[in-house]
């Protein structure tokens, strides 16, 4: 059977205002999913998973990008997720088939001589403090799991890829994510995303069961989720030493500056966009000025040639009055000639 519900958590963003997980939310418009989780209906998640639209990404039926969910087809995809979570449309950046795994390590652990790693995992408590938290936050809203007390290669390289800045599509992150875990459901994996899930269903007029409650949300992630760092390093002997501290600012500088980057980078495509729009719109009105010559030049050759046409219907029209003339000259009969008779008298006075 399936286990608990693992639900999203509201993150206190103002108990880590220079940390990379604040960078990475105001950069890529996430406060909503740091936001406060709505309220989560396990029974209801439950059958979402239950009876899932196995085939809702097929085009050929009538049913793409909906699920079942007691008695009605509900709304489920990648845009639906995104304006749920009102995220904008940005460039978003791919995550890398390759990664510098030392320079992903460094960047983790804060330490130079952090690669190759002691064990085949990563472990979570020897990630730098603004990193744990940033793990928690992942491990709940992004890419969740239950288990994060080690991890893999390709879990490191994710967190490093949106540690350090870059933006992803979360919508389609999620909604590839949900479709793959209700592949599994039967398998016994454990409900995730349930607070958006319990949204979804409820804005898209699922109803609830009599007597239906919801469950607790999960504590926020705060300042003291990861308890007193100094009492912890006291008695931690494997916690990154001081100078780690100065290595995380470092990389935090080399963050912003990446930022501000790839902000430059991008007004720069702008630029460059529009001077290739105003360069095309150029071409445009040469061509308009063109055909405007030509469309002038025809009207020229138009009206000489009905001034020609109009001449030669004058010339036209004089021959026929010409013609009409002599025609009506000839038609006239002319007065009898008569000749003198000799033996008339009366032609002699």
């Amino acid at each position: 059977m399936p286990k608990h519900i693992w639900a999203e958590r509201e993150v206190i963003l103002t108990d880590f205002p220079y940390s990379e997980m604040a960078n990475l939310v105001h950069s890529c418009g996430w406060q909503r999913v740091t936001g406060k989780p709505h309220l989560a209906y396990p029974l209801l998640v439950k059958e979402f998973f239950a009876n899932f639209n196995h085939s809702i990404e097929d085009p050929a039926t009538d049913h793409q990008y909906t699920t079942w969910v007691r008695g009605k087809w509900i709304q489920f995809s990648p845009a639906v997720i995104a304006h749920y979570y009102e995220l904008s449309a940005l460039d978003f950046e791919p995550i890398p088939a390759d990664f510098d795994m030392t320079q992903v390590t460094q960047f983790l652990y804060g330490r130079a001589d952090a690669w190759p790693l002691a064990g085949p995992k990563f472990l979570h408590n020897q990630l730098t403090e603004s990193l744990r938290i940033f793990h928690i936050f992942v491990c709940h809203n992004i890419d969740p799991t239950s288990h994060r007390t080690d991890f893999k290669e390709s879990r490191a390289q994710f967190l490093y890829h949106l540690a350090s800045g870059h933006r992803i599509d979360l919508g389609e992150h999620i909604f590839r994510f949900i479709v793959d875990l209700a592949s599994q459901y039967a398998s016994g994996r454990s409900p995730m995303f349930p607070c958006l899930i319990s949204a979804l269903c409820l804005a898209d007029g699922v109803p609830l069961l009599p007597h239906e409650e919801p469950e607790n949300h999960e504590p926020p992630i705060t300042k003291r989720t990861l308890g007193n760092p100094v009492a912890r390093r006291a008695s931690d002997n494997s916690a990154p030493p001081p100078a780690a501290e100065t290595d995380r600012l470092l990389r935090q500088i080399f963050t912003q500056l990446s930022e501000q980057g790839r902000v430059l980078n991008s007004i720069q495509r702008t630029q460059l966009a529009m001077q290739r729009t105003v360069d095309h719109m150029r071409i445009e009105i040469d061509s308009l000025k063109e055909s405007n010559n030509t469309l002038r030049g025809g009207q020229r050759t138009i009206n000489f040639t009905y001034d020609d046409v109009n001449h030669r219907m004058l010339q036209f029209a004089q021959c026929l009055d010409d013609i009409y003339t002599v025609v009506s000259q000839l038609s006239t009969p002319s007065a009898p000639h008569h000749r003198s008779n000799p033996d008339d008298p009366s032609d002699h006075p």
